[in-house]
Protein backbone atom coordinates (compact mmCIF):
# COMPACT_ATOMS: atom_id res chain seq x y z
CA UNK A 1 0.00 0.00 0.00
CA UNK A 2 1.08 3.38 -0.46
CA UNK A 3 0.93 6.23 1.51
CA UNK A 4 0.90 9.66 0.27
CA UNK A 5 0.48 12.29 3.69
CA UNK A 6 2.70 13.75 5.77
CA UNK A 7 4.61 12.36 7.89
CA UNK A 8 6.25 13.09 11.63
CA UNK A 9 3.33 16.16 11.99
CA UNK A 10 5.59 18.29 8.49
CA UNK A 11 4.10 19.80 5.67
CA UNK A 12 4.13 18.39 2.03
CA UNK A 13 7.03 20.54 0.31
CA UNK A 14 6.85 22.11 -2.69
CA UNK A 15 7.82 20.74 -5.88
CA UNK A 16 10.73 22.74 -5.68
CA UNK A 17 11.37 21.20 -2.00
CA UNK A 18 13.34 22.70 1.00
CA UNK A 19 16.93 21.73 0.63
CA UNK A 20 19.91 23.83 1.85
CA UNK A 21 23.93 23.44 2.01
CA UNK A 22 25.19 22.98 5.02
CA UNK A 23 28.83 23.09 5.80
CA UNK A 24 28.92 24.06 9.55
CA UNK A 25 26.04 22.39 11.70
CA UNK A 26 22.84 21.99 11.47
CA UNK A 27 20.11 24.91 10.36
CA UNK A 28 16.41 25.63 10.20
CA UNK A 29 15.22 23.84 6.09
CA UNK A 30 14.78 26.87 3.87
CA UNK A 31 12.85 27.16 0.50
CA UNK A 32 15.75 26.36 -2.27
CA UNK A 33 16.38 25.46 -5.21
CA UNK A 34 17.59 21.39 -5.87
CA UNK A 35 20.87 22.12 -6.04
CA UNK A 36 23.86 23.41 -3.96
CA UNK A 37 27.02 25.27 -4.77
CA UNK A 38 29.78 22.88 -5.84
CA UNK A 39 33.51 22.58 -4.12
CA UNK A 40 36.51 23.46 -6.67
CA UNK A 41 39.17 20.79 -5.91
CA UNK A 42 41.14 22.67 -3.22
CA UNK A 43 37.90 22.46 -1.23
CA UNK A 44 37.16 26.39 -1.82
CA UNK A 45 33.34 27.17 -3.17
CA UNK A 46 32.80 27.46 -6.83
CA UNK A 47 31.55 30.69 -8.10
CA UNK A 48 27.81 31.40 -8.33
CA UNK A 49 27.59 29.67 -12.00
CA UNK A 50 29.16 26.78 -10.54
CA UNK A 51 26.31 24.10 -9.47
CA UNK A 52 25.98 20.19 -9.34
CA UNK A 53 22.67 18.30 -8.50
CA UNK A 54 22.06 16.19 -6.45
CA UNK A 55 21.52 12.67 -6.53
CA UNK A 56 18.52 11.57 -5.42
CA UNK A 57 18.33 7.95 -3.87
CA UNK A 58 16.70 5.01 -5.03
CA UNK A 59 14.81 2.42 -3.19
CA UNK A 60 12.42 -0.17 -4.10
CA UNK A 61 10.43 0.13 -0.96
CA UNK A 62 11.12 1.96 2.38
CA UNK A 63 10.10 1.79 5.69
CA UNK A 64 9.42 4.49 8.10
CA UNK A 65 9.83 3.41 11.70
CA UNK A 66 11.73 0.41 13.50
CA UNK A 67 9.26 -1.13 15.72
CA UNK A 68 7.45 -4.23 16.09
CA UNK A 69 5.51 -4.23 12.80
CA UNK A 70 8.22 -3.50 10.36
CA UNK A 71 10.55 -5.92 12.09
CA UNK A 72 7.63 -8.32 11.42
CA UNK A 73 7.55 -7.52 7.54
CA UNK A 74 11.51 -7.82 7.81
CA UNK A 75 11.68 -10.89 9.24
CA UNK A 76 8.57 -11.92 6.52
CA UNK A 77 10.50 -10.68 3.56
CA UNK A 78 13.46 -12.95 5.24
CA UNK A 79 11.98 -16.02 5.25
CA UNK A 80 9.97 -15.79 1.86
CA UNK A 81 13.37 -14.93 0.40
CA UNK A 82 11.84 -12.25 -1.19
CA UNK A 83 13.90 -10.10 -3.89
CA UNK A 84 12.35 -7.19 -2.23
CA UNK A 85 14.86 -7.05 0.60
CA UNK A 86 17.64 -5.89 -2.32
CA UNK A 87 16.57 -2.89 -2.52
CA UNK A 88 14.88 -1.82 1.11
CA UNK A 89 15.60 0.81 3.68
CA UNK A 90 14.78 1.43 7.44
CA UNK A 91 14.31 4.93 8.39
CA UNK A 92 14.32 5.07 12.63
CA UNK A 93 14.91 8.50 14.09
CA UNK A 94 16.59 6.61 17.66
CA UNK A 95 19.54 5.57 17.68
CA UNK A 96 18.05 1.52 18.57
CA UNK A 97 15.30 -0.57 18.09
CA UNK A 98 14.59 -0.47 21.96
CA UNK A 99 10.65 -0.72 22.51
CA UNK A 100 8.68 2.37 24.57
CA UNK A 101 12.38 2.71 26.88
CA UNK A 102 11.21 5.20 29.60
CA UNK A 103 8.44 2.13 30.54
CA UNK A 104 10.54 -0.79 29.94
CA UNK A 105 11.23 -2.23 33.45
CA UNK A 106 12.07 -5.41 34.21
CA UNK A 107 8.83 -5.60 36.56
CA UNK A 108 6.57 -4.01 33.89
CA UNK A 109 5.10 -6.99 32.48
CA UNK A 110 3.66 -6.86 28.34
CA UNK A 111 0.01 -7.31 28.26
CA UNK A 112 -0.44 -9.33 25.54
CA UNK A 113 0.57 -13.38 25.23
CA UNK A 114 4.28 -14.19 24.25
CA UNK A 115 2.89 -15.77 21.32
CA UNK A 116 1.70 -12.62 19.28
CA UNK A 117 5.85 -11.95 19.01
CA UNK A 118 6.77 -10.84 15.72
CA UNK A 119 6.66 -14.27 14.05
CA UNK A 120 5.37 -17.61 15.79
CA UNK A 121 1.54 -17.22 14.93
CA UNK A 122 2.60 -16.67 11.22
CA UNK A 123 5.20 -19.65 11.71
CA UNK A 124 6.22 -21.32 14.86
CA UNK A 125 9.75 -22.88 13.47
CA UNK A 126 10.70 -19.31 12.61
CA UNK A 127 14.50 -17.95 13.49
CA UNK A 128 12.77 -14.89 14.69
CA UNK A 129 10.23 -15.85 17.42
CA UNK A 130 10.84 -15.09 20.60
CA UNK A 131 11.55 -18.25 21.91
CA UNK A 132 14.80 -18.19 19.65
CA UNK A 133 15.65 -15.02 21.18
CA UNK A 134 15.54 -17.00 24.92
CA UNK A 135 17.61 -19.84 23.43
CA UNK A 136 20.06 -17.60 21.73
CA UNK A 137 20.58 -16.05 25.23
CA UNK A 138 20.44 -18.98 27.36
CA UNK A 139 17.51 -17.97 28.89
CA UNK A 140 14.77 -20.29 27.72
CA UNK A 141 14.88 -22.61 30.78
CA UNK A 142 14.83 -19.94 33.06
CA UNK A 143 11.81 -18.26 31.12
CA UNK A 144 9.84 -21.58 31.41
CA UNK A 145 10.46 -21.98 35.07
CA UNK A 146 8.83 -18.20 35.87
CA UNK A 147 5.47 -19.93 34.49
CA UNK A 148 4.60 -16.97 32.82
CA UNK A 149 3.15 -16.34 29.50
CA UNK A 150 3.62 -12.36 29.73
CA UNK A 151 7.36 -11.28 29.97
CA UNK A 152 8.65 -8.46 30.79
CA UNK A 153 8.89 -5.23 28.60
CA UNK A 154 12.44 -4.78 29.61
CA UNK A 155 12.77 -8.54 27.75
CA UNK A 156 10.23 -8.18 24.67
CA UNK A 157 11.99 -4.57 24.16
CA UNK A 158 15.81 -6.68 24.17
CA UNK A 159 14.14 -9.39 22.09
CA UNK A 160 13.21 -6.56 19.34
CA UNK A 161 16.67 -5.17 19.27
CA UNK A 162 18.00 -8.75 18.94
CA UNK A 163 15.94 -9.25 15.66
CA UNK A 164 16.48 -6.16 14.35
CA UNK A 165 21.06 -6.66 14.30
CA UNK A 166 19.85 -9.17 11.48
CA UNK A 167 18.62 -6.56 9.57
CA UNK A 168 21.73 -3.85 10.79
CA UNK A 169 22.90 -2.45 6.77
CA UNK A 170 19.17 -1.93 6.31
CA UNK A 171 18.27 -0.19 9.16
CA UNK A 172 19.38 3.81 8.88
CA UNK A 173 19.18 4.60 12.69
CA UNK A 174 19.73 8.50 13.23
CA UNK A 175 17.77 9.19 9.93
CA UNK A 176 13.66 10.22 10.41
CA UNK A 177 11.26 10.70 7.91
CA UNK A 178 9.58 14.73 7.69
CA UNK A 179 7.45 14.52 4.50
CA UNK A 180 5.88 12.65 1.87
CA UNK A 181 4.46 13.39 -1.87
CA UNK A 182 3.75 11.78 -5.33
CA UNK A 183 6.30 11.89 -8.23
CA UNK A 184 4.46 11.72 -11.75
CA UNK A 185 6.63 9.09 -13.76
CA UNK A 186 5.54 8.40 -17.31
CA UNK A 187 3.65 6.81 -19.05
CA UNK A 188 0.80 7.92 -16.07
CA UNK A 189 2.43 5.85 -13.37
CA UNK A 190 3.91 7.47 -9.72
CA UNK A 191 6.09 6.71 -7.32
CA UNK A 192 7.26 8.65 -4.04
CA UNK A 193 9.66 10.88 -2.81
CA UNK A 194 10.53 10.78 0.82
CA UNK A 195 11.86 13.49 2.60
CA UNK A 196 15.09 12.57 5.47
CA UNK A 197 16.44 14.28 7.57
CA UNK A 198 20.01 13.44 9.64
CA UNK A 199 19.01 13.82 13.14
CA UNK A 200 22.57 14.51 14.33
CA UNK A 201 23.08 16.96 11.73
CA UNK A 202 20.38 18.08 10.18
CA UNK A 203 21.15 17.60 6.66
CA UNK A 204 18.32 17.09 4.67
CA UNK A 205 17.97 14.25 1.44
CA UNK A 206 15.28 13.11 -0.47
CA UNK A 207 14.86 9.31 -1.07
CA UNK A 208 12.40 8.10 -4.45
CA UNK A 209 10.61 4.63 -3.44
CA UNK A 210 7.92 2.72 -5.25
CA UNK A 211 5.87 2.01 -2.11
CA UNK A 212 6.40 3.56 1.39
CA UNK A 213 5.23 1.56 4.76
CA UNK A 214 4.52 3.78 7.72
CA UNK A 215 4.48 2.41 10.81
CA UNK A 216 5.50 4.99 13.15
CA UNK A 217 3.95 3.71 16.51
CA UNK A 218 2.38 5.79 19.64
CA UNK A 219 3.78 9.10 20.69
CA UNK A 220 3.13 10.53 23.93
CA UNK A 221 -0.11 12.52 24.58
CA UNK A 222 -1.11 14.63 27.51
CA UNK A 223 -4.83 16.13 27.12
CA UNK A 224 -3.93 20.51 27.33
CA UNK A 225 -6.20 20.15 30.65
CA UNK A 226 -4.52 17.73 32.47
CA UNK A 227 -1.12 19.04 31.31
CA UNK A 228 0.84 20.00 34.48
CA UNK A 229 4.21 22.43 34.83
CA UNK A 230 6.18 19.97 37.65
CA UNK A 231 8.98 17.94 37.41
CA UNK A 232 7.00 15.41 39.87
CA UNK A 233 4.29 14.80 37.36
CA UNK A 234 5.22 12.58 33.59
CA UNK A 235 3.60 10.70 30.90
CA UNK A 236 4.45 7.09 31.94
CA UNK A 237 6.97 6.94 28.47
CA UNK A 238 9.44 9.48 30.40
CA UNK A 239 8.96 7.21 33.78
CA UNK A 240 12.57 5.88 33.54
CA UNK A 241 14.36 8.98 33.15
CA UNK A 242 12.32 9.78 36.32
CA UNK A 243 13.36 6.85 38.51
CA UNK A 244 17.10 7.83 37.87
CA UNK A 245 16.76 10.72 39.43
CA UNK A 246 14.46 10.01 42.31
CA UNK A 247 16.44 9.13 45.11
CA UNK A 248 15.89 6.02 46.99
CA UNK A 249 13.59 7.54 49.97
CA UNK A 250 10.97 9.29 47.97
CA UNK A 251 7.75 7.41 46.25
CA UNK A 252 6.23 7.49 43.22
CA UNK A 253 2.56 6.62 42.20
CA UNK A 254 1.60 5.94 38.92
CA UNK A 255 -2.05 5.96 36.97
CA UNK A 256 -3.54 4.32 33.98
Amino acid sequence: MRHASTVAGSHTPRQSHARRCRRDGPRAIEEKPDRCPSRARDGAVGNKHDFWEPVMQRRKTLLVGSGPANLALLTCLKEWGSSVLESLEVLERRDSAEWHPGIAFEDSMLQVSLFKDLAFLRNPASPFTFFSFLRDKELLYHFIHTNNLYPSRKLFSDYLVWVSRFFANKISFGKEAVAVRFREKPPGTQTLVVTTRDVSSGDVSEIEADDVVVSLGHEPYIPEELAVDSSRVVHSNFLSSLVGATSSNRRMTTRS
